[in-house]
């Protein structure tokens, strides 16, 4: 998420050095960070990795990475700066076949207060790359060309309350997943609209055009939006959690891309529990499909299975299952539908207590007529994956944290 080696990216980079690495021959990487068992102890550092490329960063910050039509790599994180209380964001690319990154940092210093939240998304014609930041100062937003080496420094969306002042609760598992991009290259962030009594709101817009709100989501039921996606066909689906009369459940509502109306919340799961619930692990939509995947404490001991899904179709959904293949061990779930090959792609991080490094670590799955047998991708049972893209030939690319 080959190996590194530590180095500036110029004047706006100083100071940087220590948290940034650019990529060394693919030989050395094998060498130095595998994750395989050997007689002597594994070195097991800390930082964000790219699957056989490496260490990226020295530190597992919150992070976007993606890939672009052209095979560009394309990393968003943040790094800590020498002035105390702020933070600078990074912006890292990779052409393809090049043998390293371009770093560079984004003008301007952020709050590093509550961490910064990144999330990307590349628009649909292909030509640029969304950027949105969650902030204890606010949400903003950049965008860049694909050929660009660096991205603007962001702009606000809208004024939101600000909770630098607070303790340090944000949460990187699962990954954010608040905004979308609409047909028309226009994107869509999901946050609070002071006109509407700060109900959540989609705002729809550009970072140099600014966002106006749509149609509040409804509360029915205590709806609270978790995460968003739409698929090719534009339709829009946010997965959030509700009560079911007095237990805890979660629900879904929808609505077309450019309609002013959403569903009613639709429940999808309930554990029959005023206390606890499943969590929502991730969530990817193509065409008229959708799958939610969902966590469930391991809890009595008659259960096997932790992770779920739940698969939405143009005639309603097909109700929650155990994930083919998973066991009471893992945890971490993130999926991605893969467009070219028409295929889910699963990964999640299995932890087994007796064996942290051979039995331990980042599996993926693939979903073609059924569950593929997951297959180990690293070897550490403190391994996380973000994020999953593809090479054009269908190859998977795994983003991962290593705390």
């Amino acid at each position: 998420m080959r190996t590194s080696r530590a180095r500036t990216a110029g004047a706006l980079l100083t100071g940087l050095g220590a948290a940034l690495l650019i990529a060394a021959p693919t030989g050395a990487v094998a060498a130095q960070h595998s994750h395989a068992t050997s007689s002597k102890k594994p070195a097991h550092p800390a930082g964000l990795f790219v699957s056989e490329q490496g260490r990226i960063t020295k530190a597992a910050t919150p992070s976007a990475f993606l890939r672009d039509f052209n095979s560009t790599q394309h990393i968003v994180t943040s790094v800590a700066s020498t002035t105390p209380g702020k933070s600078r964001v990074v912006y890292l690319t990779r052409r393809s076949k090049a043998g390293k990154w371009t770093s560079h940092a984004i003008p301007g210093l952020r709050p590093s207060a509550g961490k910064i939240q990144i999330e990307a998304h590349l628009s649909p014609d292909g030509r640029h790359v969304y950027v949105v930041f969650y902030e204890c100062d606010g949400v903003f937003a950049s965008a860049a060309g694909i050929n660009a080496v660096r991205l603007p420094e962001p702009t606000q969306i809208t004024a939101t309350t600000n909770t630098c002042g607070r303790p340090n609760a944000s949460n990187d598992n699962p990954p954010i997943a608040r905004s979308m991009v609409f047909p028309y290259n226009d994107m869509g962030v999901l946050l609070p609209d002071p006109a509407q009594d700060n109900k959540i709101a989609l705002w729809k817009g550009l970072p140099n055009t600014g966002f106006v709100p749509g149609a509040a989501l409804p509360t029915t039921d205590g709806f609270t939006p978790v995460q968003i996606t739409t698929g090719t066909s534009g339709q829009v689906v946010v997965i959030g959690t509700g009560m079911d009369g007095a237990n805890q459940a979660i629900y879904t509502v929808m609505k077309d891309p450019y309609g002013s109306t959403w569903s009613a919340p639709v429940k999808l799961a309930t554990l029959n529990s005023p206390t606890s619930d499943y969590t929502i692990e991730a969530l990817t939509s193509y065409r008229y499909s959708t799958w939610v995947g969902l966590y469930r404490p391991r809890g009595s001991s008659g259960r096997t299975h932790t992770l779920f899904l739940d698969h939405g179709t143009a005639s309603g959904w097909l109700g929650v299952v155990p994930m083919a293949h998973t066991t009471t061990h893992d945890s971490s779930l993130r999926l991605v539908y893969n467009e070219g090959t028409g295929h889910l792609h699963a990964a999640f991080t299995r932890v087994d207590p007796a064996s942290k490094s051979k039995k331990s670590g980042i599996m993926q799955q693939t979903l073609i007529k059924s569950w593929a047998k997951p297959k180990f991708v690293t070897h550490w049972y403190r391994d996380v994956a973000a994020q999953l893209t593809f090479t054009n030939g269908g190859h998977t690319i795994l983003s991962y944290y290593q705390p």
